[in-house]
Parts: structure tokens; sequence; C-alpha cells
């Protein structure tokens, strides 16, 4: 009676600790997957705002060039 509660308990707290193992390793990959996501995102913003910049700079020389040729 004893050692089927014990061996019952032992297999409830094996299963438990598969489980753990298996959230964590599924937590660690999603916030891995997030981060490299955000990272992403932030470069591309990065590289937006270099465009805008650009395209500021661009439109400047444009109007440099007509006020020069007037």
């Amino acid at each position: 009676m004893l050692g089927s509660i014990v061996e019952l308990l032992f297999g409830v707290l094996l299963s438990a600790l598969i489980l753990l193992v298996g959230v964590c390793i599924l937590g660690s990959m999603f916030a891995a997957l997030r981060a490299v996501s955000r990272s992403s995102d932030c470069e591309r913003e990065e590289a937006k705002e270099i465009f805008a910049f650009g395209a500021e700079v661009t439109e400047l020389d444009v109007r440099m060039i007509e006020t020069a040729s007037s």
C-alpha cells in the first residue's frame, strides 16, 4: 500500500518536472523570438528615419539648385 503511494507520488512529481522543463524551454524560445522581433522593428524604424532624412536633404538640394539657377 505504502509502496504504491510512493510510486504514484514519484510518477506525479516526475511528470510535473518534465512539464516544467518543457514550459521553461518554450518560454525561453518565445522570449528570444520577441527580442529578435523588437530588434528588427527598431532597425526598420532607424532605416525609415535615415530614408526620411535623405529625402529631406534631397528636397533641400533641389530647392538650392532651383534658386541658384534663377
